[in-house]
């Protein structure tokens, strides 16, 4: 079954009307090229595309007096992206029109298999090393890698414009038609060449940081502390910042680990500020929830945490 969006443009002079403008562009909507190997954001067990605006393709047509005509050409997404939006422009016409369709051709089930690819055999990888919190994480940046790609789409998009002209005039004021109009595309980099470069580069870097994600409706205060040894409590420690987190934020980056040294983070949350960069008294810490690197700490309206202070 085909799904059908359809604009239909008629004119006797020239116009420049502006069809279909997605509002995702990431930089403003201008042309952008778009790498290969483009960046996902993979974060604390997370994946967002970046999105760019590419051209499509152009239609063009002239017709004598007494002549007719149609052309057309179809803008197909490039590999590895999906299709958002696009935007149909006028670049020229004299007495012709044109009309613009959106066509789903099926399901890309290609696209999601590769996908799903490569982070099972990463997972497998880690299940075998013995490694579970790798593996798990693994799943949970496989669950929202394949949701991105649900929400922008899953289908095999095709834009197909068609342009159409005609010669005018009389016997004795004989006149030329045409028509030319040009389509961009804007699209999601779901799947780049290096996508299983990305999935490792992005393990291998939460394996020396905790991460908070913060689920609340509300924002925290968030004071760390680190100590140098697993076996210190955190009540020794000798510093400590506090900061925000804000409603909904995720990936919030605590480093504690540095080359082959690991360190503790200690973490205390409050509604308000514990510790200001000008007082040298740190907080009781000795109710602090302790993190490890690779951990990961999700806050919950509905969690009780043994480190929520007032």
């Amino acid at each position: 079954m085909k799904f059908i969006i359809a604009l239909s443009f008629v004119a006797s002079f020239s116009v420049f009307p502006e069809v279909g403008v997605a509002q995702q562009c990431q930089y403003g909507c201008a042309d952008q090229p778009m790498p290969m190997n483009c960046p996902l954001t993979i974060d604390a067990g997370y994946v967002s595309a970046r999105t760019y605006r590419v051209s499509g393709c152009e239609s063009s047509i002239t017709r004598e007096y007494g002549e007719a005509g149609t052309t057309f050409c179809d803008a197909t997404p490039p590999s590895g992206t999906v299709l958002i939006d696009f935007e149909a422009k006028e670049i020229s016409n004299n007495n012709g029109s044109w009309n613009v369709t959106r066509l789903t051709k099926g399901a890309n089930i290609d696209l999601v298999k590769k996908i799903t690819e490569e982070y099972d055999s990463k997972i497998k990888a880690a299940q075998d090393s013995g490694d579970s919190k790798g593996a798990a994480e693994l799943e949970r940046m496989k669950k929202s890698h394949l949701e991105i790609v649900a929400k922008y789409s899953t289908n095999i998009d095709v834009v197909h414009l068609e342009t159409y002209a005609s010669g005018h005039g009389w016997d004795l004021d004989r006149k030329r038609g045409w028509m030319h109009v040009a389509v961009k595309l804007d699209v999601a980099c779901v799947m780049p060449v290096n996508l299983g470069e990305q999935i490792t580069r992005a393990v291998k870097d939460r394996a020396t940081a905790v991460l908070v994600n913060n689920y609340d409706q509300a924002r925290h205060w968030i004071t760390t502390a680190v100590v140098a040894d697993s076996q210190i409590p955190c009540t020794d420690a000798n510093d400590a910042v506090s900061s925000i987190i804000d409603p909904n934020e995720r990936g919030r980056r605590f480093e504690v680990k540095d080359g082959a040294k690991a360190y503790k983070l200690c973490v205390l949350l409050s509604d308000r500020q514990l510790k200001r960069p000008d007082e040298p008294t740190l907080p009781d810490f000795s109710k602090a929830c302790e993190f490890k690197a690779g951990d990961l700490f999700e806050i919950s309206a509905k969690t009780t945490y043994p480190c929520f202070v007032n």
